[in-house]
């Protein structure tokens, strides 16, 4: 439980433990009497001043009281927590993040927010790609699809990846592509369900949409070998001309890149 003083400045402490002392003053004209108030959490005791006695014993009272409603409602929390006979080892393994709307600045670590795909294209891709970097090198946001799509379709979540959003929720009842390249996504680092950013996204100056951003960066190698093929269906005129298309899914400045076989 938490008690507020407004006057020059916000104080804040928690009652919790607190231990409350009226004390007569008699070295400022102005201050008859002062209550002291010590926490277990303060460095120092934190102090009241006031004019006459009465005002400081109701200050006193209403600080006790609080401070004894706080204790019980700490063992109340104590006895649920073990009737609910929770493992510690179990719960030590859940990680919390606090849900708040999105702010530019300010940001606390444990804090995470979440957009609609249109509002996160508008803030991340179009207007604020470089700030929502930053932000993502260490706050974690979540995007999930708009509410128009009624026949739970799906949109693109690679450019999103590629600004550094770590939670893209989808409609996994479609297995439509968005879904096949999520799935081939997270086939890596063993398919247990999360890869770890590249080290350059985590460079201030890496822009996904600058392939010179990407210093010292391994090209990679991939080969593909075709054993075999069957049910093809026919296309054009009842010919079947079977050729299979490598098309690059990543960067804007690879998107469209496609490599095709000649007619099998």
């Amino acid at each position: 439980m938490l008690i507020m003083f407004s006057q020059t400045a916000a104080k804040t402490f928690d009652v919790h433990g607190a231990v409350v002392n009226v004390m007569f003053e008699n070295n400022d004209p102005e201050v008859q009497f002062k209550l002291r108030i010590q926490t277990p959490s303060m460095e120092s005791p934190f102090e009241i001043g006031f004019k006459c006695q009465e005002l400081a014993n109701e200050w006193e009272k209403a600080i006790k009281e609080a401070a004894q409603l706080a204790s019980q409602l700490e063992t109340q929390r104590r006895k649920k927590e073990r009737n609910a006979r929770v493992a510690k080892e179990m719960s030590d393994l859940i990680i919390y993040f606090r849900s708040v709307p999105f702010k530019d600045k300010g940001w606390i670590y444990y804090e995470m927010s979440s957009f609609p795909e249109t509002k996160a294209e508008k803030y991340f891709i179009q207007q604020y790609s470089q700030m929502c970097l930053k932000y993502h090198r260490n706050q974690i946001s979540r995007v999930y699809p708009k509410g128009q799509r009624l026949d739970s379709s799906n949109f693109n979540p690679v450019p999103f990846w590629n600004v550094g959003s770590q939670m893209i929720a989808l409609n996994y009842q479609t297995p439509d592509k968005p879904m096949q390249v999520n799935q081939a996504k997270f086939r890596d680092n063993g398919a247990c369900g999360y890869i770890l950013k590249p080290q350059f996204m985590l460079r201030d100056y890496f822009d996904p949409n600058e392939s010179s951003t990407l210093i010292n960066v391994q090209k990679a190698f991939v080969t593909i070998r075709i054993i075999g093929a069957r049910h093809l269906c026919k296309s054009g005129r009842n010919v079947n001309s079977p050729l299979v298309e490598i098309e690059l899914l990543g960067a804007n400045f690879d998107a469209g890149i496609k490599h095709r076989t000649k007619a099998v």
